[in-house]
């Protein structure tokens, strides 16, 4: 999604590419990332029919808008391969979420999430730490509902401003953020580095409720065990952020 639309590729160009990922390197799992595919609801259901036909076996992941979920398109993913649906919830306080335009309600949050178990398709559900309005009640009460509902489901991102957003306008004007090009270069492992504190909360009590939710948030898994994938990941993963940066 670029400019002012939505350009998509045919249905029988991407089963073709991928048709061929599994021929050739033996790859059974997808993952569709930045897309909110299951508003493109004609889209999906073609893709759904032709893999169909075409008789490919293959499971997938798909990102969507949680308003996008809809109890058709979620059964027919699941007879058709989808395994599991990321989407973005952010917060569970409506306020927050009307702060943030989200225009959905902590009713329909619930409700979706419920609709995706009820078909065997697993949530993955991001959430957000850092608005300038939370204080360390609210990441107690996030703990508490995670631990509670959503234990290792949740992707826990931390509030990163990008540029020509209203948030970095926000930090900017709050001198948070200095030169523009500096600011750029030192960003990082992004989303889960803390690169600009926009609460009133000290970095370290930020940094310390990170943790703590994160700890009951995050699915565990398995580390991949191909040498060949430990290599890569060295080259282009680790040498590109240095021990200081990561988590």
């Amino acid at each position: 999604m670029v400019g002012s639309g939505i350009s998509a590729r045919q249905v029988d160009d991407v089963l073709d590419e991928m048709e061929m990922i599994v021929r050739n390197h033996g790859l059974s799992k997808f993952y569709f990332v930045d897309d909110n595919l299951l508003a493109m609801e004609d889209w999906c259901r073609d893709f759904l029919k032709r893999k169909l036909e075409r008789g490919l076996d293959f499971s997938f992941v798909v990102q969507t808008r949680i308003d996008a979920i809809n109890e058709e398109l979620v059964r027919e993913g699941a007879e058709n391969g989808l395994v599991c649906v990321s989407t973005g919830v952010e917060v569970m306080n409506q306020h927050a979420l009307d702060k943030m335009r989200k225009k959905i309600t902590v009713e329909q949050i619930y409700e979706k999430i419920a609709l995706l178990k009820r078909y065997g398709v697993a949530p993955s559900l991001n959430f957000i730490i850092g608005f300038e309005w939370e204080t360390e009640a609210d990441w107690q009460k996030m703990y508490d509902l995670i631990k509670d509902n959503f234990a290792g489901q949740v992707k826990l991102n931390i509030l990163t401003p990008l540029p020509n957003t209203f948030i970095y306008r926000q930090a900017k004007a709050r001198g948070l953020i200095g030169d523009k090009y500096e600011y750029i270069l030192n960003m990082g492992d992004l989303y889960f580095e803390l690169i600009v504190n926009m609460t009133n909360e000290p970095d370290e009590r930020l940094w310390y409720w990170y943790n703590k939710i994160n700890s009951v948030a995050t699915r565990k898994v398995v580390f991949p065990a191909s040498e060949r994938y430990l290599n890569k990941l060295a080259e282009h993963y680790y040498q590109r952020f240095p021990p200081g940066k990561r988590l």
